[in-house]
């Protein structure tokens, strides 16, 4: 439903970390889109059991690693979780979260918390779409509203490939996408 819905929780239980997880401590949680028309009843598929702590993007810094991970305690992470998954009950809206290693990447230097948590899901939807079209370097890509989320990951992703980028976007916008 609504925000109106949510509810905040002051109890809950510190996540038990398994091998292979780092505990994190949530610094920013992003609202990402999927997940607003999901609670909205807008994607049946991903219809969520309750209780659930919502939430799938975030950034935050590792607590708890294995010995021998790439991440140590102290180490600045981002992560989409599967959190807004309809079979999960711990999303990232919360202090401290359980994230297995293969969805934790450590954060660039000098990206805030904010847009470190801001960046999994258009990123990896952008690059799923890369590849899919099997884009290679040399080549053209039109991206459509290239100042969004989805669109501005396509265009760094593409350009890091060595093609050449062309967008739309509003008026408003259009300094911004030149960067």
């Amino acid at each position: 439903g609504p925000p109106s819905v949510l509810r905040l929780v002051t109890d809950e239980p510190v996540p038990c970390r398994k091998r292979g997880e780092c505990l994190v401590r949530v610094e920013t949680a992003a609202v990402n889109r999927l997940e607003v028309k999901a609670r909205g009843g807008a994607l049946p598929r991903l219809m969520i059991k309750l209780p659930q702590v919502p939430g799938g993007d975030m950034a935050g810094v590792v607590v708890e690693a294995d010995e021998g991970s790439a991440f140590r305690p102290g180490s600045q992470v981002m992560a989409l979780t599967d959190g807004f998954q309809p079979n999960t009950r711990h999303g990232t809206f919360a202090e401290l979260v359980s994230v297995p290693v293969d969805q934790l990447a450590a954060m660039p230097p000098g990206l805030s918390f904010e847009e470190g948590a801001s960046l999994p899901l258009v990123s990896l939807t952008a690059h799923q779409a890369l590849e899919a079209g099997e884009v290679r370097k040399g080549q053209r890509l039109l991206v459509h509203a290239g100042a969004g989320g989805v669109g501005s990951a396509a265009i760094q992703l593409a350009k890091a490939r060595g093609m050449h980028v062309t967008t739309t976007c509003s008026a408003a916008n259009a300094d911004f996408v030149k960067q």
